[in-house]
């Protein structure tokens, strides 16, 4: 005999695991994807990204990314959230416009530039410098960010919240734990104090190229700005303790820029009002 309260469990469990291993580990036809928005119009921006939660724009820093994109050079957009679907790569964000699909910020920046004709009007060494922060912010920055989250139970918690019911979080931390563990690759083993050392001096090269201006492309905003910002206000105004925060404080023009761009962009979302100046 079998409790059904315990069966019931364990298959609830069970589907929520098959769901995880088919939107993270899944193929994809990346040859033709199937439209997501069939009955697209003419140069609107569909935007598929992860559902706006706990007053930012997205938990997602890349998603971030794309809509500081497009909210600074003011593209017509459409948001279409959703937790689980994703484009042909396996992964969010990606847009679609004019009946193509578009995956990764990177690619999806450089096609939205190339087809409204966005071009950073910077001087030659700033934009090139712009370039290697948003690079840094998009790789190591990322990566230091994800084994600091990794390791906090009350950020899993908040993550998880809305996306699975609560009685299965606890066993579903673990679980995001060891999926965000394999992101990690080779900076897994350095130990939090190494990583804290890389992250100061990375803040710090970036705090230095940014100097008194207002945006890192000078009275505009160009790449650099919107990978910066979009790395940063998801740690540092995420409702959750992170060690990293206090790093973020030794930087008053970073802190600057994120409370710039949330002021200026994204006064819609409720991080507005929990501004630290």
């Amino acid at each position: 005999m079998s409790c059904c309260c315990c069966s019931g469990f364990f298959i609830v469990t069970a589907i929520f695991l098959a769901i995880i291993a088919k939107f993270y580990f899944g193929r994809k036809n990346k040859e033709n994807p199937k439209l997501r928005k069939e009955d697209y119009k003419k140069d609107i921006v569909y935007l598929f990204q992860f559902s706006r939660r706990h007053g930012l724009p997205n938990i997602c820093p890349y998603c971030i990314k794309v809509e500081t994109f497009l909210r600074t050079h003011k593209i017509q957009y459409e948001f279409i959230e959703g937790n689980f679907q994703r484009s042909q790569k396996g992964l969010l964000p990606f847009i679609e416009l004019n009946g193509e699909q578009i995956a990764d910020s990177e690619f999806i920046i450089e096609h939205l530039s190339k087809h409204f004709n966005i071009k950073d009007k910077s001087p030659k060494d700033v934009a090139g410098a712009g370039r290697a922060i948003s690079r840094m912010f998009d790789t190591e920055i990322s990566q230091i960010h994800i084994k600091f989250k990794q390791k906090e139970p009350e950020f899993l918690k908040t993550m998880l919240a809305g996306i699975i019911p609560g009685f299965l979080i606890p066993i579903f931390i673990p679980i995001a734990q060891w999926i965000m563990y394999r992101k990690l690759k080779g900076y897994a083993a350095f130990s939090e104090s190494e990583l804290k050392q890389l992250y100061r001096r990375n803040l710090q090269a970036a705090s230095d190229i940014l100097g008194e201006r207002k945006f890192f492309g000078g009275d505009e905003t160009n790449l650099a700005d919107c990978s910066v910002f979009a790395h940063l206000v998801n740690v540092y105004y995420f409702p959750c303790p992170n060690d990293l925060k206090l790093v973020i404080d030794e930087f008053p023009n970073l802190k600057r820029l994120i409370n710039t761009i949330v002021r200026d962009y994204f006064s819609d979302c409720d991080v507005v009002n929990h501004l630290k100046d």
